[in-house]
């Protein structure tokens, strides 16, 4: 009975309280009517929340925002003829999540350099365990472009600290090639917020045509 009337009150379930019903230590609930948890021990009743305690939803990982530049390649792999001067001609692909960037092609040279549109951006999570992936490929004409072996860096070990570090990392099944490339990592930018519009003051038309009305009357007059 005493929870069917804290069920029908509109007061917070927390002024109810759960005590001990005579000698045979059954329970019953009682309205606390303002008697705080103090003085409620005294006959061993005990405060009643049934507010569930809702566990907070775990963190979005920072964003972080990555700036990569692509330098060189060194000894890689001749996947080409040979004759006459013909070696790989190597681009680099940079591979984060969903998102790609591609340098240009160095025709004929088994350590070249990029110095022009090599540097890319992007964004990710500080811990969200992804990594970036860059891969050198030979170009080619009439068959398909072959791997020259790539490099994996795992975004959760770069510093956001906005300063440059210059690597060389050896390429995997590059056959002893390596790349050159540097990487900074520093905090994204807030995503801008939508922009408040401003309040049309109201107006009431039908005082509007009062108004005209009554000038029109008086310039009648």
């Amino acid at each position: 009975l005493g929870l069917a009337a804290a069920a029908d009150s509109a007061m917070d379930c927390r002024q109810f309280r759960l005590a001990r019903d005579g000698p045979t230590f059954g329970w019953r609930v009682e309205k606390m009517l303002g008697v705080d948890a103090a003085d409620d021990a005294k006959d061993g009743g005990e405060v009643m929340d049934t507010k569930a305690q809702v566990p907070a939803a775990p963190a979005a990982p920072e964003l972080c925002s990555l700036d990569l530049r692509v330098l060189a390649g060194h000894r890689l792999m001749n996947r080409d003829s040979g004759f006459f001067g013909d070696v790989s001609d190597p681009y680099a692909i940079a591979r984060l999540g969903s998102t790609e960037h591609r340098t240009h092609v160095v025709n004929n040279d088994l350590n070249p350099c990029w110095s022009e549109d090599n540097e890319f951006n992007f964004t990710t999570g500080v811990d969200s365990g992804t990594k970036l992936r860059l891969e050198v490929f030979n170009s080619n004409t009439y068959r398909r472009d072959q791997s020259l072996g790539f490099v994996e860096v795992d975004v959760s070990i770069i510093l956001v600290d906005g300063i440059w570090r210059r690597l060389k990392r050896p390429l995997e099944g590059g056959g002893g090639g390596e790349l050159e490339f540097e990487i900074r990592g520093q905090a994204a930018p807030a995503p801008p917020t939508a922009a408040a519009q401003p309040r049309v003051p109201f107006v009431e038309v039908a005082a509007i045509s009062d108004s005209a009305s009554a000038s029109a009357a008086t310039s009648v007059s």
